[in-house]
């Protein structure tokens, strides 16, 4: 009888435990992928940021590429602020619900539009067809479908679900991986 109640409490204690580690398919080939959906120490890695300058020619060339991927004319002195979702390894996000996602992606529709207003830029919101809740992107207007350009010229690591790039019309750019960005983009938007 001992054991058996030894048994039960080590499985409600089994139970409890969230490891922060939710398995799903992964997208680039079979099998199951390990995604954290825990702030620590694998996540934190996840984040990165890249700075830089472009030359005026680069700047115009990559201006114009994304005037032709996003399907519209951009002014050249409003900033450029994409905010792109896909699959990551790393997702806080990950096991939320539907309904979670959905306030979490109107949300930041709204703060990307604040932001956008206060900095001179246009913001645009782009999903990678693969990405964790694409659905609920599919659902939202304001979001459109990557049809490849993205992942492979601007967003090639897949280490964390959600990542922005902003062009300043003078040509300096960042870009970072990592949910949760807006203090990166308010920040970058006041450097001179």
């Amino acid at each position: 009888m001992k054991q058996v109640i030894l048994l039960f409490a080590a499985t409600l204690v089994l139970m409890s435990c969230k490891t922060g580690e939710i398995f799903a398919p992964n997208p680039y080939d079979e099998g199951d992928v390990r995604v954290n959906s825990k702030l620590n120490r694998e996540y934190k890695k996840s984040r990165q940021s890249f700075f830089g300058q472009l030359s005026k020619a680069d700047a115009d060339q990559l201006r114009d590429s994304l005037q032709s991927q996003l399907q519209t004319k951009i002014d050249p002195e409003k900033a450029i602020l994409i905010n792109y979702e896909q699959f990551g390894t790393n997702c806080l996000i990950a096991n939320a619900s539907l309904k979670t996602k959905d306030v979490v992606a109107h949300n930041g529709i709204r703060i990307s539009a604040r932001m956008s207003k206060k900095y001179n830029a246009v913001d645009f919101f782009v999903y990678e067809d693969i990405a964790e809740f694409q659905n609920i992107y599919e659902a939202i207007e304001k979001y459109q479908s990557d049809p490849g350009f993205f992942k492979s010229n601007l967003f090639t690591s897949d280490q964390n679900c959600g990542a922005f790039f902003l062009l300043k019309p003078d040509g300096s750019f960042l870009k970072h991986y990592g949910e949760d960005y807006f203090t990166e983009v308010d920040n970058f938007f006041k450097m001179n």
